[in-house]
């Protein structure tokens, strides 16, 4: 399970608003806003790395999960990346004449 899921999930399991959410970690050093969880559990962003680190102590995840999510979104954006650059240079290659 990712770190997005996880944060809804304690949300809700501890009866919290994203902003109440968003007071708790900036109390523990991660300044952010009720919008940024928002961003977050719709998974139209992710956490840093740094951030992950704070989240997971806030949340209770494991070392070990966190690391498997971050390598797994390493692993998503280097895919995400090749596909942009092989469309890239495919758009290059199209003879437009």
């Amino acid at each position: 399970m990712n770190t997005t899921n996880k944060i809804y999930e304690y949300r809700k399991k501890n009866n919290l608003t994203q902003a109440d959410f968003a007071f708790d970690l900036t109390r523990a050093g991660l300044h952010c806003t009720k919008s940024d969880i928002s961003r977050w559990e719709r998974g139209l962003c992710i956490p840093s790395a740094d951030a992950r680190f704070i989240i997971a102590d806030v949340i209770g995840m494991s070392d070990y999960d966190l690391l498997v999510d971050i390598i797994a979104n390493l692993d998503y954006l280097n895919y995400r990346n090749k596909a942009v650059k092989k469309k890239a240079r495919g758009a290059s290659n199209v003879n437009t004449g």
